[in-house]
């Protein structure tokens, strides 16, 4: 099942919440070739909003957020060039530890977009239980996690099942990756995310593009995929309702176009 990008109600596009299209600032597009073939490539697929998410790593990943906006408008002139017509944000994506408590103690937080919410990956929800206070002050203060693509933890201990419950139970939304209903990330994955589907945790799909090999083959199929589990409504949901409305809203709830 495919959705056709040019019916009527679909010419928003797709539109996809988390990728690494910014060339060398993380493990995803090596150089500005990668970024435009990567965008291509989405584009190509009926996506026409792009937020790029860089990861933020503490003693890995670390650049001046001014290189992101020096590569953000590097990529916006040459895709323009290309006569590609998309439309791009950007954000962070963080992992769980010292430099993203760094920023969220010191109002530092870069979020998706003009949105309140901020992407931010775990490698495990076995989080030590006294930093539940500090979700509880960060989304009492209007910021809100989105949990990238958690359907790769185990999620089988009770430690890490009450974690991972606890932030969804406080305003956290789900963000899986659309490779992982294909396999790539192991059947533990897939079968989470299908499971996530299935009981109505899921907010939003996303590419998680990183230019790899494997990408460019497993995102097809997991669009694909998804329209199986999910429908025509639910692939619109989470590739097109969902992220575009997050996208498009700002911190206050006016119109960020």
């Amino acid at each position: 099942m495919k959705i056709n990008i040019s019916e009527p109600e679909n010419q928003s596009g797709f539109c996809d919440i988390h990728s690494h299209l910014l060339h060398g600032l993380d493990d995803g597009a090596k150089n500005l070739g990668q970024s435009i073939e990567g965008v291509k490539f989405l584009y190509e697929l009926g996506y026409r909003r792009i937020c790029l998410t860089p990861h933020q790593q503490s003693g890995e990943y670390e650049y001046d957020f001014n290189d992101i906006h020096v590569r953000l408008d590097e990529l916006k002139e040459s895709v323009c060039k290309e006569g590609i017509d998309i439309e791009f944000s950007n954000g962070i994506e963080y992992l769980f530890g010292s430099s993203f408590i760094d920023d969220s103690q010191t109002g530092k937080l870069i979020t998706l977009g003009k949105s309140s919410y901020f992407l931010l990956e775990f490698e495990t929800f076995n989080i030590q239980s006294f930093y539940k206070n500090l979700f509880f002050k960060l989304i009492a203060g209007g910021l809100k996690p989105i949990l990238a693509h958690p359907e790769r933890c185990d999620l089988k201990s009770v430690s890490e099942k009450e974690f991972f419950d606890y932030l969804v139970s406080c305003g956290a939304l789900i963000q899986c990756g659309i490779t992982s209903l294909t396999g790539m990330w192991g059947r533990k994955a897939a079968d989470l995310t299908a499971h996530l589907i299935e009981k109505g945790r899921v907010s939003f799909f996303a590419t998680d593009l990183h230019c790899r090999k494997a990408d460019y083959h497993a995102i097809p199929e997991g669009i694909e995929r998804l329209a199986s589990l999910a429908g025509k409504d639910g692939l619109k949901k989470y590739l097109i309702k969902n992220p575009c409305e997050l996208l498009l809203v700002d911190k206050s709830g006016a119109d960020g176009k």
